[in-house]
């Protein structure tokens, strides 16, 4: 949406206008992205928390409440770090925001398809099925290590190149 709406609203020509690189743009765009996982991760955990804690939901435990955050984070970075390829997917062809909207949707599958499978701990849409679980399937116990580390970043770094790289083109709107 971030990347895909200013083409489709015609805004980005008006961006156009500013004496400012467009990559500098993108990593603007992403930060306003990882802000908003982030409200959003803390929002999920606050809700989640009360909406089990206040009714006195049997299976739930307080104590529970202490890892629970750091596992949403890591699964909402995890996510975060795919975020690139689908901005560069929203800068491609034309403009609009269902081409990314579906992308996003294709690698969520990839990862439920991988999430029980040995190897799901190298495919980086499963790896937040994995810190969370799922409660349609039972899940592998591949567990994530430094290589997931590595090849989240990596998918990260080839992300921001590929969209700096298409915005860098001269014909491209931000």
């Amino acid at each position: 949406y971030v990347f895909g709406r200013e083409r489709k609203e015609g805004t980005d020509a008006t961006l156009l206008t500013a004496p400012v690189q467009r990559r500098s743009f993108a990593v603007a765009k992403m930060i306003v992205i990882a802000v908003w996982v982030l409200a959003l991760t803390v929002f999920a955990f606050v809700f989640q928390s009360a909406g089990m804690a206040l009714p006195g939901l049997p299976g739930f435990a307080a104590r529970h409440l202490a890892s629970t955050p750091a596992q949403m984070l890591e699964a909402s970075l995890r996510l975060y770090l795919s975020m690139p390829l689908v901005a560069v997917v929203a800068r491609w062809g034309k403009p609009g925001d269902r081409k990314p909207m579906i992308f996003a949707a294709i690698l969520n599958v990839i990862g439920m398809m991988f999430a029980g499978d040995q190897a799901a701990n190298l495919v980086p849409w499963a790896m937040p099925i994995l810190i969370g679980g799922a409660s349609w399937m039972p899940i592998t116990k591949a567990s994530l290590n430094a290589t997931s580390w590595v090849i989240s970043a990596a998918v990260f770094v080839v992300g921001m190149a590929a969209l700096m790289w298409k915005l860098g083109r001269g014909s491209d709107a931000v």
